[in-house]
């Protein structure tokens, strides 16, 4: 019998943490059948030998996809290259390998939703944040009450308020078809990291509805957040954006231009992180409304404008919450 869900997990030199996240999906209870795609991407650790004890404790359920030489350095898609031709099931969910599940339900629930509404084509959840530092956990400010997101706020990504891929499931169908503009965009050894989840959301949110529930049913570990003092540091994140700008420009052109208020206020944040990057506050602040921050964030950015070396750690820490990466 088939699996009704293939879950992807994405691990490298993630040994301190695969097991914990292989025993949460393992913990699921469902009525129906799932497979587990495990990829790792030629992990130095013993990530790999954890990975095929799984494999030889539960040979039905996970699928080893074992690489000898990192692939996404090299700038691979993964997931797309890798997982996507061995997964049967009808939908798709995610769980990173160093992330865990919470609710022993949650995939039995949103299963549930999808097959009893048609009309759409994904199902995100809420989730927490768990720091490793410091070991704390935090909420991820996605929101509260379920509701049904729209494809604006994917285009606007919000990187505070989106959930993050290891809460969603989807329709496979739709995710394997998806053409190259939505596909492949930046990622590489040049790049700060691939960016996948956005076009993914949005392409499904074009085609469908998407359903949030407030329920926290995962975590997400952070490792801390780079600096951003270095040359090769600001090199990347402002490669990242121009990347994205080049991508929602393609996307106003895919859409005839229905979206094109909410793409433009996207690219103009583009434009600001970048410039806040570089240090550029005269720019930043030509572009720092786009932000929706509060009016004293817009204060800081004037004083910026005119004192552009007012306080280093300030700069440090303002740009990693402007960043709000894993």
């Amino acid at each position: 019998m088939k699996p009704e869900i293939s879950v992807i997990v994405v691990a490298y030199n993630e040994k301190e943490y695969i097991a914990e996240t292989l025993e949460s999906i393992m913990a699921q209870k469902t009525n129906f059948k799932f497979e587990i795609l495990c990829h790792d991407d030629a992990s130095t650790d013993g990530t790999q030998d954890v990975i095929l004890e799984y494999q030889r404790r539960f040979p039905d359920i996970v699928v080893p996809i074992l690489q000898k030489e990192n692939k996404m350095q090299n700038g691979h898609q993964i997931v797309v290259e890798y997982c996507y031709p061995k997964a049967r099931g009808r939908y798709i969910a995610y769980c990173d390998g160093d992330d865990y599940w919470l609710n022993d339900n949650k995939l039995q629930k949103q299963y549930d939703f999808m097959e009893s509404n048609k009309d759409y084509v994904m199902c995100l959840h809420n989730f927490d944040f768990l720091d490793v530092e410091s070991g704390r956990f935090s909420s991820s400010g996605c929101g509260t009450k379920d509701r049904d997101m729209k494809v604006e706020e994917f285009i606007l990504w919000d990187s505070m308020k989106v959930p993050q891929i290891g809460t969603s499931i989807f329709r496979a169908d739709l995710a394997k078809e998806r053409p190259e503009l939505f596909i492949k965009i930046g990622g590489g050894s040049n790049s700060l990291r691939p960016i996948s989840d956005q076009p993914l959301y949005i392409y499904l949110a074009l085609h469908g509805k998407v359903k949030y529930f407030a329920d926290v049913m995962s975590i997400w570990r952070r490792r801390g957040v780079e600096s951003w003092g270095g040359t090769k540091e600001k090199n990347k994140h402002v490669q990242f954006n121009l990347d994205k700008i080049s991508f929602l420009k393609e996307l106003d052109r895919f859409t005839s231009y229905k979206y094109k208020l909410p793409i433009q206020k996207a690219i103009e944040r583009c434009k600001f992180t970048i410039a806040w990057t570089i240090r550029d506050f005269n720019q930043a602040k030509r572009y720092a409304k786009s932000m929706d921050k509060s009016i004293v964030f817009l204060i800081l950015i004037y004083i910026m404008s005119i004192v552009p070396n007012i306080s280093k750690h300030l700069l440090e820490y303002k740009g990693n919450k402007l960043k709000g990466t894993k």
